[in-house]
This record gives C-alpha cells, sequence and structure tokens, in this order.
C-alpha cells in the first residue's frame, strides 16, 4: 500500500500530460472560432462584511460569470460593566460559502443573484465581579456563576442579492477589480441561552424566547466587499 500513492500520482501525470497533447494535437487540426472574452477563469481575493477569502470565477459566456467562494473571520475581545458588576469575553464569527451569478449588463457594472451559507454569529459571555451577601452567607463570584447569549443565522441557505462596480473577470487583461454591494436574508436569528451556577435558573426557555423574539426582525444582513481577481486562462 506504501507503494501506492507514488505510483497512482505519476500514472495521474501522465494521462494529464497525454490529454493536454492530444488537446494540443485536436487544437491544430480544427480550428474552433472563439469570441474575444467568451469564456475564462479567474481567482479572486476578497475583503468582505462575510469576512476574508477568496473566489473562484469563470466566465461562462461574454456577459454570464459564475462565483463559488468563501470568507472567514473570527473576532474576540473582553468588556467590563462596573455599573452591573459583570465582565467577560464576546466572540464574533464572520463566515460564508457563496456561489453568485453576475449579469454583467455594461462594461463595467453588473447584476448578481445566488444562495450563501452564513456561519455569522455572536456569543456573549458574562460573570459576576463582585461578592454577593445574603443574611449571613457570603456568595463568591464564581458560586453566582455566568450566563452565554449566543446569536446565529437560522438558514442553513439563504438568497442574496446585489449590485457591483467593475468586472470580476477582466475581459482582455489579467487583473479585474470589483467592488459589490448587496443584501442577505438571512431569517430571524436562532438564539441559545445557557447559564452557570446560582444565575443558571436565569437561562430559562421562557427566557430564551423573549430574547429571541427581540432580535426576530433582523431577518437582513448587508453584503459589502470589494475584490481582485487574477484571469488564469
Amino acid at each position: 500500500m506504501k507503494h501506492f500513492y507514488p505510483v497512482f500520482i505519476a500514472g495521474v501525470m501522465m494521462l494529464f500530460f497525454g490529454l493536454q497533447m492530444r488537446a494540443q494535437e485536436f487544437s491544430d487540426e480544427v480550428s474552433i472560432p472563439q469570441e474575444k472574452g467568451s469564456f475564462g477563469m479567474a481567482i479572486g481575493l476578497k475583503s468582505s462584511s462575510f469576512g476574508f477569502g477568496g473566489e473562484i470565477v469563470a466566465a461562462v459566456s461574454p456577459k454570464i460569470n459564475l462565483r463559488l467562494g468563501g470568507t472567514y473571520m473570527r473576532m474576540t475581545f473582553a468588556y467590563q460593566d462596573e455599573g452591573f458588576a459583570l465582565e467577560g469575553d464576546n466572540k464574533i464569527i464572520l463566515g460564508s460559502v457563496s456561489l453568485i451569478a453576475d449579469w454583467q449588463f455594461s462594461k463595467n457594472a453588473y447584476l448578481c443573484a445566488g444562495v450563501l451559507h452564513s456561519m455569522n454569529s455572536l456569543t456573549l459571555t458574562g460573570v459576576s465581579t463582585r461578592t454577593f451577601t445574603v443574611g449571613a452567607i457570603t456568595v463568591d463570584p464564581e458560586k453566582v456563576g455566568s450566563l452565554t447569549y449566543d446569536i446565529k443565522a437560522n438558514m442553513p441557505v439563504s438568497p442574496y442579492l446585489g449590485f457591483g462596480l467593475g468586472r470580476n473577470i477582466s475581459k482582455d487583461g489579467v487583473v479585474g477589480f470589483a467592488i459589490e454591494g448587496g443584501v442577505v436574508y438571512q431569517g430571524s436569528p436562532k438564539v441559545d441561552l445557557a447559564g452557570t451556577g446560582m444565575v443558571s435558573p436565569t437561562a430559562s426557555e421562557q427566557q430564551r424566547q423573549i430574547l429571541e423574539d427581540n432580535v426576530a426582525d433582523v431577518r437582513f444582513y448587508p453584503m459589502l466587499s470589494a475584490q481582485l481577481t487574477f484571469r488564469i486562462f
């Protein structure tokens, strides 16, 4: 078995070069007219409100592009509220996997639509920073416990509509650039609530539902992005 993978890789390489040579021979024998800019592929670097990542762009016709991409970003930061004697950590995750089609209706403008899997989430964790005294009993902050509030997208696949300026794949050159704005419909967010210690009863299903109802109207998420692409053929 240990000799299988080198042989397999060598076989794939031989097949690849064989097909490439046959394709070259075919192209020498038959001349197929192609419209300039009718097909091509590019890879791109992307910065967006869903994080940082990249895309693979395929021009399937002079005016239609298909894009498969992914983005991700994770941020954590601590907070402290002296008024409520609370401290904790916030965690924000931005991310997506997307499949989008562009209609390049003019030289430097396009409309786009597609689907997107959102990984966006916000997690808030709070713990007490002071000691409580109930009668003759002293309760340390560790025994008071903590509350964790988690908000995330509720739809596994979300529709997307947008408008862009520029080109996601250069028509005649190598480098392309585009900026894009749109909106993603994610549905009402899903809320999870968890607690430990003495405050754990606060994390009840009733309280979780109240919190979920408070954010029920946040169904749309803006998409703002900029992308630099490099045509590979």
